[in-house]
């Protein structure tokens, strides 16, 4: 016969395995805020300031759809490479600055906020052409940030140089673009890959057309929902204004998108 406190003890058990259930997990998945995985290494689009505090005009749209939504951000920075993954597993709701291509759509949804591309970077003394079709870079040291789409995209140019009996182009990838500029001026590599819309840094100019287009914005798991809701607030602010008084303020017009469409990769 079971004692007169069994009914009890197990009631108590229950609820505290409830409790530990509603406190444990990943604190993203069970609060109103959403945690965002950003790489803040680009001026004029997220970086940090002499303060240290976040900014550009991917933070200004990003904070302003947080408040469109009604849901307050909570900015995680960290590498390139680690922002898809960390969306795939959980540990971020949103992962900011991801190209959206036909392969990733298959394991993410994703909302595009504005148009990239990419050109090639080389020292200000290296004046050595890159035609339209790239070839020129055959047989070169040529750097890429890590995870990203300008990587793939060499490493198509590349197979073409081995394909007319070239060279193929060393591809060298960085964690971050800054680092990849400091092996370019220290003559480590040949080239850099650059956003379309970002000058030139110090000691280095822009030595070719766009290398690759793409639509870059917001990831998300899929089945989340939170597509729907990133869509309405990107589809306001285009509609208002704000969106491009954003885009302006940072001379970032040129990067702009007039609709928004999950998934825009074909």
């Amino acid at each position: 016969m079971r004692p007169p406190y069994y009914s009890t003890r197990l009631a108590v058990i229950s609820l505290m395995l409830s409790l530990c259930a509603s406190c444990g997990g990943n604190p993203a998945q069970t609060s109103n805020t959403l945690t965002i995985a950003v790489v803040h290494t680009s001026r004029p689009a997220l970086y940090a300031d002499e303060k240290g505090n976040l900014t550009g005009f991917i933070y200004d749209l990003e904070v302003a759809i947080g408040k469109r939504m009604g849901r307050p951000l909570r900015f995680e920075p960290t590498s390139f490479e680690n922002v898809i993954s960390g969306v795939r597993s959980g540990k971020f709701d949103i992962g900011s600055g991801v190209d959206a291509t036909v392969l990733r759509q298959k394991l993410l949804d994703i909302i595009p906020m504005y148009q990239d591309g990419y050109n090639v970077l080389r020292t200000v003394d290296d004046k050595r052409p890159i035609g339209e079709d790239f070839l020129d870079l055959c047989g070169l040291r040529v750097g890429a940030v890590a995870g990203a789409e300008d990587g793939p995209a060499l490493e198509r140019i590349s197979d073409r140089c081995v394909a007319k009996d070239k060279k193929p182009i060393t591809v060298l990838r960085f964690p971050s673009a800054p680092a990849g500029e400091l092996a370019l001026r220290s003559r480590q590599i040949d080239g850099m890959t650059g956003h379309s819309w970002v000058p030139a840094p110090t000691g280095l100019r822009v030595a070719s057309g766009p290398l690759k287009a793409a639509y870059t914005g917001l990831a998300v798991r899929k089945g989340s929902g939170l597509d729907r809701s990133l869509v309405a607030a990107l589809r306001s602010m285009i509609a208002d204004g704000s969106y491009a008084a954003i885009l302006k303020k940072y001379g970032a017009g040129t990067t702009a998108i007039t609709e928004v469409n999950v998934n825009p990769a074909r």
